[in-house]
């Protein structure tokens, strides 16, 4: 078997060692280490902030949802009033039309009948007169 026996290079290299892990230490490990922390922070920040927006548009989703709805109906009831508006002006225009048309039939029907009884009148006159001429065409001779 080999035997080490420990000298003064041991010792030498145990500070060297030493040395060595407190100069990476502060030169490389510790900047790592506080970049990955700051990384860390980062990330959970953005996560949060992430969460928090996610809830905002939820929300924000959900109030615009409602207002649409609301519009919708809104919508609705105005068009419901329009139409119910349209129908009473529909009806009155209707009801102004079949009035003026009973008026005219009336006029008209007034009309007719007093050239009906105008044609009547006439006739009645000259009843005699045809009652002749049918007798004479009739008989073939003259009536006195």
């Amino acid at each position: 078997m080999i035997k080490v026996i420990p000298d003064m290079t041991v010792v030498w290299q145990i500070v060297n060692f030493l040395v060595l892990v407190l100069v990476l230490n502060l030169v490389l490990f510790k900047p790592i280490r506080k970049g990955l922390q700051e990384r860390r922070e980062k990330f959970s920040g953005l996560t949060k902030g992430i969460e928090t927006d996610r809830g905002k548009a939820a929300e924000q989703e959900k109030s615009l949802s409602a207002s649409l709805l609301k519009a919708k109906n809104e919508g609705a009831s105005k068009k419901e009033a329009i139409v119910a508006e349209a129908t009473d002006q529909e009806q009155g225009i209707i009801s102004e039309i079949n009035d003026k048309a009973a008026k005219d039939l009336d006029e008209l029907r007034a009309k007719i009948a007093g050239e009906v009884r105008a044609a009547e009148t006439a006739l009645e006159k000259e009843v005699d007169a045809f009652a002749a001429t049918i007798g004479e065409k009739i008989l073939g001779r003259a009536l006195s």
